[in-house]
């Protein structure tokens, strides 16, 4: 069930352009958010 709303399909694009570091608090947050979007059901 691979839905990819516009919103989410902006923000990974954002994520993906911008270069956020696994390593960093900000790709940490990045990956939970782009997890989130993911899954809302978490």
């Amino acid at each position: 069930m691979d839905c990819f709303h516009p919103l989410s399909e902006m923000q990974l694009k954002t994520a993906t352009e911008q270069p956020s570091e696994p390593d960093t608090d900000q790709g940490m947050q990045q990956e939970r958010i782009n997890r989130r979007i993911k899954r809302p059901e978490a």
